[in-house]
């Protein structure tokens, strides 16, 4: 079997079933950890940030939130989406799961080489307001960015796919969609308490 960065790409229903046969490996936390810089750096260009600090240090807190947030996610999503499984008759082990969630990253995880382009051409403008991004880069340079911006939003589309995919495997569901709505259910545990904590909070502060 080729390596499973490899097949995890087109195969990704075999692929997990492997990796879960063999037991967790040191892949898992390293992947969830790139996945998550990758959407540190995602999440980096809607804020103003890089206007306020100097560029490696802004780099820095931004690998080191992103390797944090991408641990984070995947051990407390996993809970969630054991937990929100059970009501869809999902039968995958929390183990199970967290193998399947931090594999499915991988695509993730590669956008980080479009990333580092990005990072090599742009630097600190890149993060930057559009407005001044868009005057000191040329023709040329704006349109390998715009390439660079394709490839990252495909590969984290093909990690959604692939999230549903794996997961479906693993709790063996037939459908990926029903693996989509397990995702859902878990997203929303964790979305709606905090939406109703910080309107409580605003209404009791007005």
């Amino acid at each position: 079997m080729p390596s499973p960065y490899l097949s995890i790409w087109t195969s990704p229903r075999v692929t997990v079933r492997s990796l879960v046969q063999n037991g967790p490996t040191i892949d898992i936390p390293i992947i969830a950890c790139l996945g998550g810089v990758a959407g540190s750096l995602d999440r980096s260009l809607d804020t103003d940030l890089a206007d306020k600090m100097e560029f490696l240090p802004f780099l820095g807190l931004t690998f080191f939130v992103g390797s944090l947030g991408g641990l984070i996610t995947l051990y407390l999503g996993s809970f969630f989406v054991s937990f929100t499984g059970g009501w869809l008759k999902g039968r995958g082990s929390l183990e199970q799961i967290r193998t399947a969630l931090a594999w499915s990253s991988v695509p993730k995880a590669f956008s980080l080489f479009p990333w580092a382009v990005l990072i090599a051409l742009g630097g600190r403008e890149l993060f930057q307001s559009p407005d001044e991004t868009l005057e000191v880069m040329s023709i040329d340079t704006l349109l390998t960015v715009a390439s660079m911006m394709v490839i990252i939003v495909v590969s984290n589309i093909w990690s959604l796919i692939l999230a549903c995919q794996t997961l479906a495997e693993v709790q063996q569901f037939q459908s990926g969609w029903r693996a989509f709505l397990n995702l859902i259910a878990a997203g929303l545990i964790i979305v709606v308490p905090l939406v109703l904590l910080f309107s409580a909070i605003l209404i009791a502060s007005g």
